[in-house]
């Protein structure tokens, strides 16, 4: 689930990524990746 440029935001059926906060999240079938502190929730 993790992606290697932050700078894009990478959308489809299975991942959706966003800016929020300042905090890159990535949301998929894993969970949220937080690439500020590359931790999953």
């Amino acid at each position: 689930a993790k992606r290697n440029n932050p700078d894009v935001i990478y959308y489809n059926t299975i991942n959706f990524c966003v800016y929020y906060n300042n905090y890159y999240l990535e949301f998929d079938f894993h969970g949220i990746y937080d690439f500020n502190n590359a931790n999953y929730y």
